[in-house]
């Protein structure tokens, strides 16, 4: 048997303190690089989860968006839009403004009939009375109760 094999030189190699020193570094330059891919995936999971939290932010502001992209597109709200900014009506269409009436129960009265009737210029020239509409009836009769008992004592204006 040859010297190098004897269990004498093995045990001899691990007696030097050299041989102590060296496995000592390297062991601590592996723990060192250890903690440092350690810190590094944590660094970056933190990362991946707060650009998902972010992904999810923007989904979601996206999804409001194009509801609210969609809710711009329908007809009812480029219509409410044109009447109100652009002052655009309908073929037809005439404008009622009512003013505010008297404070006095035989004033109105007197001016129960602007308040009930409308009138529109016919295609012929003269003046004709629209009827009044149900919803119209029906808000007098919940908020303006004077003007429907008016109403149902005079009577509603019929059309010509």
């Amino acid at each position: 048997m040859s010297r190098m094999y004897s269990p004498h030189w093995i045990r001899r190699v691990f007696e030097l303190r050299l041989f102590l020193i060296a496995n000592v570094a390297v062991l601590s330059l592996l723990l060192f690089s250890f903690g440092q891919e350690f810190a590094r995936n944590y660094t970056i999971q933190q990362e991946i989860r707060r650009l998902q939290e972010q992904a999810d932010t923007l989904s979601s502001r996206r999804l409001e968006m194009q509801e609210l992209a969609q809710a711009l597109q329908t007809e009812t709200f480029i219509e409410r839009e044109a009447r109100l900014k652009l002052g655009l009506q309908k073929a037809g269409e005439q404008l009622v403004i009512v003013s505010p009436e008297d404070s006095e129960p035989n004033a109105r009265a007197g001016s129960l009939a602007a308040a009930v009737s409308v009138t529109a210029p016919a295609t012929d020239g003269s003046a004709r009375t629209k009827r009044l509409s149900n919803a119209r009836k029906w808000w007098f009769y919940f908020f303006d109760r004077e003007t429907f008992k008016a109403l149902a004592r005079y009577g509603t204006p019929s059309s010509s």
